[in-house]
C-alpha cells in the first residue's frame, strides 16, 4: 500500500529511535512494501489531524526512522512537536530536520 501514498507525503525529519519501536509506542502495526527498489518498513497514522508516515529503507545507512506528513501540511515544526507528545519522547530524539535526500536537511 505504501508504494500507492507515498506520492502524498513530503519528509520533514528523522528521529533517532527504530521504527519498531515508535509503532510500537503508537500501537501501529508497519508493512512491509518497497520503495525505489528497495525494501520498506512503514507505519501510517493520523494524530490531531495530521497524517504522518514513519518508515525506514532497509537498505539506507541511515538507522533511524524518516518522518513524512502529507505534502498540504502547513507547520512542519508544529507537526514534528505533535509527533513527539504523542511518543513522548523530547526533540532531542530529531536527528535531522528537512529532507535529506534532497540536501534540505537541518
Amino acid at each position: 500500500m505504501w508504494w500507492y501514498v507515498a506520492g502524498l507525503f513530503r519528509e520533514v525529519a528523522c528521529l533517532a529511535p527504530p521504527s519498531e519501536a515508535l509503532a510500537h509506542r503508537l500501537r501501529l502495526s508497519i508493512e512491509h512494501g518497497w520503495e525505489e527498489l528497495s525494501e520498506v518498513d512503514v507505519a501510517v497514522v493520523q494524530i490531531r489531524g495530521i497524517h504522518f508516515a514513519l518508515y525506514r529503507l532497509n537498505t539506507s545507512l541511515l538507522k533511524g526512522t524518516i518522518v513524512c506528513v502529507l505534502k498540504d501540511t502547513e507547520d512542519d515544526e508544529a507537526a514534528i512537536n505533535t509527533l513527539l507528545t504523542a511518543l513522548g519522547i523530547g526533540p532531542d530524539a530529531v536527528t535531522y530536520r528537512g529532507n535529506v535526500r534532497s540536501g534540505e536537511a537541518q
